[in-house]
């Protein structure tokens, strides 16, 4: 049960209202926005805002609707050799939409591969907002695509919000187990020429999502071209970022243990003791340095990490203190990455 303090004026006085709620009555509210974004697609999808013409070249939309760090890095590889394959086929645009620390993320790692980067807002905390719904849809209502491709799965709120979008065909994956309601029936009803991508999204594939991004890139590969028999499928580097602050310790490993403000998972946070007691492990049975990395909004979790590891000297607080490309030189020089 919840607590939430209405104001309200009527007449010359102020009445304080206070009202409790329960988690129940809270899901019906954000049930009743989703209802409205799925109704509002419809409309979008009988009587388009606008009426695209059709450009000289090709466009392909890709939708990365996960805004964490991590879903991009697992998405590098194929965002790297779609890039490849369009360059070679020279007629194709693409624009690639995704949530702000996504775009800036690319932005920063030199890893836009020649995309046009539009900033959606995709985060948790914005997805009961109709108003932000409508301004997501007027941003990518740009143009006629030919392919929208997702590499992952499409939640009702991305599904509701291209239904309205001009386009030739969708890729993307899906649970092959998954279980269908009405809604999806609607969806697939509404979503026309869906290429569907069937994976099995159990447990431990989170560790191996690259694979199911591949499968996804070589599916489209096969509806682009036909075929992608003559076409290799190569690793992607970030490049390297930082060449002038070279890292002045070796052997080390890195612990990330803060959730910066803003995470759309801090239910995800580990109990910082628990960190403490794996770094001590490790000080206590390997040579290995330890470096905490974290933003300024991490700096009293990294602080509290410190006073409960017990070898100091071996323990590296770059806690804010390095910039963005200092941080990822860090992180790829480093024997593995402890952390959230």
């Amino acid at each position: 049960m919840g607590n939430i303090l209405f104001i309200e004026e009527s007449k010359n006085a102020w009445i304080f209202v206070k009202l409790n709620f329960s988690l129940g009555e809270f899901a019906d509210m954000n049930i009743k926005v989703k209802g409205l974004m799925a109704l509002q697609g419809l409309v979008w999808h009988i009587a388009p805002q606008k009426k695209l013409e059709k450009s000289s070249r090709k466009s392909i939309l890709i939708i990365l609707e996960l805004p964490g760090i991590g879903d991009i890095v697992l998405y590098l590889r194929a965002l790297y050799n779609f890039y490849r394959f369009i360059n070679k086929e020279k007629e194709y645009d693409i624009f690639f939409a995704a949530s702000p620390i996504i775009c800036n993320f690319l932005k920063n790692t030199k890893s836009t591969f020649d995309m046009t980067l539009v900033e959606v807002d995709f985060t948790f905390e914005h997805r009961s907002n109709f108003s932000v719904f409508k301004d997501n849809y007027s941003k990518l209502n740009k143009r006629d695509y030919d392919y929208i491709i997702s590499f992952d799965s499409l939640s009702g709120y991305t599904k509701s919000l291209i239904m309205g979008l001009s386009y030739n065909k969708i890729i993307f994956s899906e649970d092959q187990i998954k279980k269908y309601c009405i809604k999806d029936t609607v969806y697939k009803f509404l979503l026309h020429d869906v290429n569907l991508i069937k994976v099995n999204y159990f447990g431990s594939i989170l560790t191996h999502k690259s694979l199911v991004f591949k499968k996804v890139f070589d599916e489209a590969l096969v509806q682009i071209m036909g075929s992608r028999d003559d076409f290799e499928y190569k690793m992607y580097d970030i490049p390297i970022l930082s060449e002038e602050h070279k890292i002045a310790f070796r052997n080390y490993c890195v612990f990330a243990a803060g959730i910066a403000k803003g995470h759309d998972y801090p239910y995800r946070g580990w109990n910082i003791e628990k960190f403490a007691d794996v770094a001590n492990y490790i000080l206590e049975k390997t040579d290995l340095k330890i470096c905490l990395c974290g933003s300024h909004d991490d700096k009293s979790l990294n602080h509290k990490l410190y006073n409960l590891i017990k070898i100091k000297e071996r323990v590296i607080d770059l806690t804010s203190k390095t910039s963005f490309a200092e941080w990822v030189e860090i992180l790829r020089n480093a024997e593995f990455v402890f952390g959230q």
